[in-house]
């Protein structure tokens, strides 16, 4: 989690653990700065290979879950404007916030699969991210990297850093 992030940096950068103030007024800062930008840019457009693949799950009764690094402040939002927020229950979506650890550690995957009532086995993590891969497949779960998906707008500079991760990669091993 962010926090966890902000704690790391903190005392690699100053030598002290910082407050639970300081942490707070961190974060605080981040999220209005965030907004901030927000206001003068669209919201990101959801995704429809991604969106078309949740619809069909959705529509055969297959318990989803969202498992995001980001905040809820920000991703709810998005999920909203994005027309998908209906996708997935509210009480189904794990948050970073969440979380005592972030990717890849598989807890954030590992509640998510709690939280529906599924063995983490029996479940299929749709990631777009080598850390979330990795987390997903840290706990036990089949891994769809959905950047190779048909129609998924993967930028040339996404593919080539996609081609260094896939050969990097020791964790699937």
């Amino acid at each position: 989690p962010l926090s966890d992030i902000v704690r790391f940096l903190h005392m690699k950068q100053k030598g002290v653990q910082p407050t639970d103030e300081y942490i707070a007024s961190f974060l605080k800062a981040k999220l209005e700065a965030h907004e901030k930008i927000q206001a003068e840019r669209p919201h990101p457009p959801p995704i429809d290979c991604v969106v078309k693949l949740a619809r069909e799950f959705l529509s055969r009764g297959v318990p989803m879950a969202i498992a995001t690094s980001g905040l809820k402040e920000l991703v709810v939002p998005h999920l909203q404007h994005g027309g998908v927020l209906d996708l997935v229950s509210p009480e189904h979506m794990v948050f970073a916030s969440d979380v005592k650890q972030g990717k890849p550690h598989p807890e954030i995957y590992l509640e998510a699969a709690r939280r529906i009532g599924v063995d983490p086995r029996d479940c299929r993590a749709f990631e777009d991210g080598e850390s979330g891969l990795q987390s997903a497949w840290a706990a036990g779960m089949h891994v769809i990297d959905v950047t190779y998906m048909e129609g998924y707008p993967a930028p040339e500079a996404l593919l080539k850093a996609k081609e260094v991760q896939v050969k990097e990669r020791s964790w699937l091993q």
